[in-house]
């Protein structure tokens, strides 16, 4: 006890200097105003302290918040002044599906979308649209659909992108256009389909690359173009088929490509041309078939070819072409034919084809090219 008291007398208080007690026992520190002692550490006032202060500071709900000032003289309860506060950046748009999702749209619908925006449908799917459709995509645009996916669209179609846009259906996916559809597409485009796909277009469809593009198809994939079908691809187009592949097309085809084309084809390939069928290849061309493929063409068929051109096919080739015939070739194209190919007999040849020459290869053979109407 004898050295507590001691202590305390010898203590120096910083307010008024005097020995004997500290500065929370000082009795000229509650007569000074400016002295601060008791204030509210939370707003600044000196009327409460921190455990009766009621003030809140929200940054999320406003753009500024009200703080208590200190002065001279003058209770921080009477005078105010405002902070800004940062704003909040906006998060990524997401949506996610996971029970079955109806959409009916009967007027014009209009979406834009600008920021990072990604789908996610893991139940059925199903749109209608027979109203105008547009749909604006600036900003990068994923979508990923893992159940049956249904688009049924009636009226005008409109799709730009400007930004990567990635389609990822690991489900059947079904597409019916019977009105017109039109895709811009200036970004980089990536689809991958792994289950069934299922287009048809009734109406005429017009689609437009300038960015890369990469089709990668695992799953059955049919195609029905009844319409006038316009295709221009600018940009690198690189085409993947493991899966079989049906395109039937009776109406008008253009297809129009400016930069290099890829395809791939492992699966079985058929291809149904009635109506006329126009492809222009200004830049190189490579074409890769390791599984059947089949050509169908009962209207004209044209081909111009200015760049590099490689065929490649190591699986059974059929040809046929009961229409008019033209093909041109600027620039000196490989073709890698079959193992099976045999020169097949002409009727206009002098001499007949020796049968000992082709001993080795298979009197059965799978390849056949029939070309009729020239």
């Amino acid at each position: 006890m004898k050295r507590q008291n001691d202590k305390k007398n010898n203590m120096l208080c910083f307010n008024c200097r005097k020995p004997g007690h500290g500065l929370a026992d000082c009795p000229e520190a509650d007569r000074d105003e400016e002295m601060g002692r008791g204030i509210c550490y939370r707003c600044g006032s000196t009327e409460h302290e921190i455990q009766r202060c009621r003030a809140k500071v929200d940054p999320a709900l406003a753009s500024s918040v009200t703080v208590a000032w200190l002065s001279n003289n003058m209770s921080a309860d009477h005078e105010e002044v405002h902070v800004p506060v940062k704003k909040a950046k906006p998060k990524q748009t997401k949506v996610t599906n996971t029970g079955p999702l109806t959409q009916i749209n009967t007027g014009p619908l209009t979406q834009t979308n600008t920021g990072p925006l990604t789908q996610t449908n893991t139940g059925p799917l199903t749109q209608i649209n027979t109203g105008p459709l547009t749909q604006i995509n600036i900003g990068p645009l994923t979508q990923i659909n893992t159940g049956h996916l249904t688009q049924t669209n009636t009226g005008p179609l409109t799709q730009t992108n400007t930004g990567p846009l990635t389609q990822i259906n690991t489900g059947p996916l079904t597409q019916i256009n019977p009105g017109p559809l039109t895709q811009i597409n200036t970004g980089p485009l990536t689809q991958i389909n792994t289950g069934p796909l299922t287009q048809i277009n009734t109406g005429p469809l017009t689609q437009t690359n300038t960015g890369p593009l990469t089709q990668i198809n695992t799953g059955p994939l049919t195609q029905t173009n009844t319409g006038p079908l316009t295709q221009i691809n600018t940009g690198p187009l690189t085409q993947i088929n493991t899966g079989p592949l049906t395109q039937t097309n009776t109406g008008p085809l253009t297809q129009t490509n400016t930069g290099p084309l890829t395809r791939i084809n492992t699966g079985p390939l058929t291809q149904t041309n009635t109506g006329p069928l126009t492809q222009i290849n200004t830049g190189p061309l490579t074409q890769i078939n390791t599984g059947p493929l089949t050509q169908t063409n009962t209207g004209p068929l044209t081909r111009i070819n200015t760049g590099p051109l490689t065929q490649t096919n190591t699986g059974p080739l059929t040809q046929t072409n009961n229409g008019p015939l033209t093909q041109i070739n600027t620039v000196r194209s490989d073709v890698v034919a079959s193992p099976w190919l045999r020169p097949p007999f002409s009727p206009h040849s002098a001499v007949p084809p020796d049968d000992d020459a082709g001993a080795d290869v298979p009197p059965a053979a799978p390849l056949r090219s029939l070309k009729t109407g020239i």
